[in-house]
């Protein structure tokens, strides 16, 4: 008997048991509807089906009950158990995204048992968002049912499956989610890298936009630096897997004015690069709002952007094969069969993008194309 505590904090009791050789999963209910000896009487009913050559899922669902153990596990443990599975691998800011493209269908039929979830409720899912142009939306909600449906199937959680057979058609309109905002070309791009090389705002906030600018990392990820993963000797930031968005560890090769940044915030924590203004917790999402409100860059440039623009005017520029760009980028651009074998991180080439464009990011101050 195990009591799953999801990402989302919600609790639900499952019962492990073996039937046929294999391992299986059952979902009794939510805690705290269902308490410890609720539970527990349970499960000695399910493992006594199971030892009697039983499946207990075929046994107890048929039988109609209040309690959730006689219709199946609800929309919402599935929901949990999905979004859980997931955060295995996934940036914890795809789950919170993820997390609320579902909540519609968490709130429609999220007390309902997962078998009794039919295409057709989906569907009205979806023709909702559609008829308030939320096309982005309608896709998110079948692209993450699906993935839900087909993660619970592979995992023995369920047998049941609401969208098989089921084709839905789509409309092609606007996007939701707008490109990010990136002035992409040199003379455009100048006021933003004067202006963040300029910038003598909180020394903590100023630091983390020119060490992202001449990283070009995540936002997320300069917020989650931390001082151990620094090797100053070999001028190099080893990110963990835990702070990267495809979940895997990387070394970023530190240019002079990367460092520079590093020197700037040394001593104002013992653990966190860039903390905020109380000095005792990283900086927030959104401490680069101000930066762009001074400097009249809302709606042309974002901070990440910033990546989507260096891109772009390396690529422009010819010196260096689009896939290098892409690995100063932290992509992962070695994929499929040879991802195994090939572990080659290209460093001494992502040394020399950076480089090229931390002096580039210099004359773009120096030149006349600054404001």
């Amino acid at each position: 008997l195990h009591l799953a505590v999801s990402v989302v904090g919600s609790k639900a009791w499952q019962s492990k048991y073996r039937l046929g050789g294999q391992q299986k999963w059952l979902t009794l209910g939510l805690y705290p509807e269902i308490g410890l000896r609720r539970a527990r009487e349970l499960n000695r009913k399910v493992r006594g089906l199971a030892a009697e050559g039983l499946d207990p899922r075929a046994v107890l669902r048929p039988v109609t009950s209040p309690d959730p153990v006689d219709t199946g596990p609800t929309v919402a443990a599935m929901i949990d158990y999905f979004l859980e599975h997931k955060a295995k691998t996934a940036a914890e800011s795809t789950i919170r995204r993820d997390e609320k493209f579902l909540r519609p269908l968490r709130a429609a039929h999220g007390d309902e048992p997962f078998a009794n979830l039919t295409a057709r409720k989906v569907m009205a899912l979806i023709e909702a968002a559609e008829r308030d142009e939320h096309h982005e939306k309608a896709r998110r909600i079948k692209r993450l049912t699906t993935q839900m449906t087909r993660t619970v199937r592979k995992r023995h959680q369920v047998d049941h499956d609401p969208l098989k057979g089921e084709e839905f058609e789509l409309e092609r309109g606007a996007s939701d989610h707008e490109p990010m905002k990136a002035l992409t070309t040199t003379e455009d791009f100048a006021r933003v890298a004067v202006a963040i090389q300029e910038n003598r705002g909180f020394i903590g906030a100023s630091a983390a936009l020119r060490f992202v600018l001449f990283t070009l990392c995540r936002q997320a990820e300069a917020r989650r630096a931390r001082w151990d993963q620094i090797d100053f000797d070999e001028a190099e930031w080893r990110r963990p897997a835990e702070i990267m968005k495809q979940r895997r560890v990387d070394e970023v090769p530190l240019t002079p004015p990367a460092l520079e940044a590093l020197a700037e915030v040394r001593g104002l924590h013992p653990e966190i690069i860039f903390p905020g203004p109380s000095l005792n917790q990283e900086l927030s999402e959104n401490f680069a709002a101000g930066f762009l409100r001074k400097h009249n860059l809302q709606g042309q440039q974002t901070i990440h952007g910033i990546r989507a623009s260096a891109s772009t005017i390396i690529n422009e520029s010819g010196c260096f094969p689009h896939y290098v760009v892409d690995a100063a980028l932290g992509h992962q651009i070695i994929k499929g069969v040879e991802r195994p074998y090939n572990r080659y991180q290209y460093l001494r080439e992502r040394r020399a993008v950076l480089e090229w464009w931390a002096d580039h990011c210099k004359q773009m101050t120096a030149s006349s194309w600054a404001p």
